[in-house]
């Protein structure tokens, strides 16, 4: 092989190096595929570069001196490239790509799934006089996206039951955090990017219970106090076996609706617990 030749080669052996590694950025989900789109363009720029001084070589550097019938092909790790010159100022270049690309399979619908409640003390909020009241625990519930690469859209989430039953029910949660009118009813969950909702709370030492709700009244905010006969209809259940509520989570097809029960009681030390049931 003439020095030409051999130049001509590490050219195209460096340019199919660059056009590979192209293909691998640009197939990494954590990287901006714009690299891997130039670095292909580099790569095919540079073996054309080599194709170019492959062609350009004198014939005494071509052994038998015909250069018409002649080929050549590098391999650099799952690509091969195969030169094959037709005459003179005529190259062909074939790239061709020996193994197999990674694809992704689809992942399926998005899959919903309510956790385990938090609880929040010493939550502000101000009652219907005006009069803020800070000594009072709020639990909060995460609604996660469980499939990777999906996003649940349109999803609601509802207080949808309870046992003993509450004529107020069913109502719209309260997204976390979403402070200022009109409130989100409708919300998109994607992979591991919860959606935090505030369920109810309770005044310390007192009994005096909230739900926090996104569709109250305009103006009437998101703080649902418990009237008395609501407070009635399930205070002696919370002090004895607990109150049942039940989550219910609603998205746009092809995810399911799904549904989770959850346990309030009253403890020894007169704060209120909320746990998820099996």
């Amino acid at each position: 092989m003439g020095s030409r030749q051999q130049i001509a080669a590490t050219v195209m052996m460096g340019g199919l190096a660059t056009f590979v590694a192209g293909i691998i950025v640009a197939l990494q989900k954590d990287v901006d595929h714009r690299w891997g789109y130039a670095l292909i363009v580099l790569g095919i720029l540079i073996v054309l570069a080599g194709a170019v001084i492959w062609m350009k070589q004198s014939p005494s550097e071509h052994p038998g001196g015909n250069v018409a019938d002649r080929g050549g092909m590098v391999n650099v790790g799952n690509a091969e490239s195969v030169i094959q010159q037709g005459g003179q100022g005529n190259v062909n270049i074939y790239v061709y790509l020996t193994g197999s690309l990674p694809v992704n399979p689809d992942p399926g619908p998005p899959v919903l799934r309510f956790g385990d409640p938090q609880a929040t003390p010493k939550t502000p909020l101000y009652d219907k006089d005006g009069n803020l009241i800070t000594n009072v625990t709020l639990w909060r519930v995460q609604l996660e996206n469980t499939v990777e690469g999906t996003k649940a859209r349109g999803v609601t989430a509802e207080l949808a039951a309870s046992a003993p039953p509450l004529n107020v029910l069913p109502l719209q949660l309260h997204k976390f955090h979403d402070d200022y009118p009109p409130f989100t009813r409708t919300h998109e969950i994607r992979f591991k990017d919860p959606l935090i909702l505030d369920v109810i709370a309770k005044r310390d030492g007192f009994d005096q219970f909230f739900f926090w709700r996104s569709d109250l009244p305009e103006g009437a905010g998101y703080v649902y106090p418990l009237s008395p006969p609501e407070v009635a209809a399930i205070l002696p259940a919370l002090r004895g076996k607990g109150v049942v509520i039940t989550l219910k989570a609603i998205p746009d097809p092809p995810a399911r609706s799904i549904e989770q029960d959850y346990r309030l009681f009253i403890d020894g030390t007169d704060e209120l617990v909320m746990r998820r049931m099996a």
